[in-house]
């Protein structure tokens, strides 16, 4: 939710907003946003999966009735208040721009108990049943930014009761952000210039195949440097919200030995069943609505894989790269108590779910596999040793993955 740039066209502001917001987003495909990045969604439902188990949080219907429901909602508003203040601009806005050069207004396809179904919404939408003081309805306009509403976090230094301007804003706009970063280069060891949390770990010492050390200089953002010897990689995916008719999730494990499996990462999908009492999700159920999701592959997994298949060699082609991590991460869909839906053909064509119903295609996980170079902005340097943002650049669409067999 943090790998979005910090200066996108002012078209894009909607688009970016849609992104962020939402699993399930209207703008999809209007603007090359990054693959890498993700929704605020999905740290939220993931833990309501995680904390789910055979208890409430899993379940809509129920998971305010569980005392870490407040908690876990108070670290949301945080997480958006970080994301507020680091992308000021990034915001729905009246409309967004079609690929016909149309003005359209959002759209709330489901319906909520004050909109029917389909209705506009935009910055003026009124927030029924929450109500101000004076008893009117508050707006969306109203309530973006933390402080408007009084209350802020550490690490947001801002005035409370002030009305924020953009302006106000840009001089400060980076530091969250490198922090934010600094965090995502310690997870991936880039090295103690961009990540002062660390020992130095260059990788370009370690992984010599050219989709590590190919900066691809022709195509780095202006004002920014590459950072050498790193490549990122994640798995863009698609899910059918209801697919079960419960909350599931698809975690990605790596077969690090025979015996050994190491997680790597899951999408959550949060819903409710057919028996909901939910007008809204009910309209969702007819509408097949699909859930985006990304999962990063940690560095630590990158390099033991290269090892492990003798591919660290300067003459390795990325393809034997990528067919590399098919061979060797996998994946299975489970409900957020454990329980197995179903599993897919994969290592070498064994095949790990015989016995069981073959899968829906609609229900097919859709898995793309897709990476990405890394650049220093040079702009401004903030922060405990004189880290810059980063930005992904180069985002390349390898292949799909886990296409068939799943039972």
């Amino acid at each position: 939710m943090f790998s979005f740039d910090l200066d996108y066209p002012a078209d894009w502001y909607p688009y970016t907003w849609d992104c962020f917001s939402n699993t399930t987003f209207e703008t999809k495909g209007l603007a090359k946003l990054p693959l890498l990045a993700d929704s605020v969604e999905h740290p939220h439902n993931t833990v309501h999966l995680v904390l789910g188990s055979i208890g409430a949080m899993g379940d809509n219907d129920y998971a305010g009735f569980d005392p870490i429901f407040s908690l876990h909602h108070t670290q949301v508003d945080r997480l958006l208040a970080f994301w507020e203040h680091i992308y000021p601009n990034y915001w729905m806005g009246l409309s967004y721009m079609n690929n016909q050069g149309e003005l359209k207004p959002f759209t709330d396809e489901e319906g909520t108990r004050a909109e029917l179904p389909d209705a506009s919404i935009n910055e003026n939408t009124t927030l029924n049943p929450f109500r101000q003081p004076g008893n009117s309805y508050w707006k969306a306009s109203e309530t973006c930014f933390m402080a408007r509403m009084n209350y802020t976090y550490p690490a947001v230094q801002l005035s409370l009761g002030q009305d924020i301007g953009i302006a106000q804003w840009a001089a400060d706009l980076a530091a969250l952000h490198v922090t934010s970063l600094w965090i995502l280069s310690s997870r991936h060891k880039v090295s103690s210039r961009v990540n002062p949390l660390r020992d130095k770990w260059a990788f370009s010492d370690k992984l010599a195949p050219a989709i590590f050390a190919d900066d691809v200089t022709s195509k780095v953002p202006d004002g920014h440097t590459p950072v050498h010897g790193f490549h990122h990689f994640v798995f863009s995916v698609e899910l059918l919200k209801f697919a079960f008719n419960l909350s599931y999730y698809l975690e990605f494990l790596y077969q690090k030995t025979e015996e050994t499996t190491v997680p790597v990462g899951i999408v959550p999908v949060l819903g409710r069943g057919s028996s909901t009492l939910c007008a809204a999700c009910n309209v969702c159920h007819a509408w097949d609505n699909k859930v985006h999701g990304v999962v990063t592959i940690d560095t630590d997994v990158m390099v033991d894989i290269v090892l492990k298949e003798n591919l660290n060699h300067s003459h390795t082609m990325h393809d034997q790269i990528i067919d590399a991590l098919k061979r060797n991460i996998w994946a299975h869909l489970a409900t957020c108590s454990g329980g197995r839906i179903a599993s897919p053909r994969y290592r070498d064509g064994q095949v790990s779910g015989a016995g069981y119903n073959t899968l829906a295609a609609e229900a097919i996980p859709k898995i793309i596999i897709a990476s990405a170079n890394l650049a220093e902005r040079q702009r401004e340097e903030v922060g405990e040793g004189g880290g810059k943002a980063l930005s992904y650049y180069d985002t390349v669409q390898h292949a799909e993955h886990l296409t068939e067999g799943w039972s």
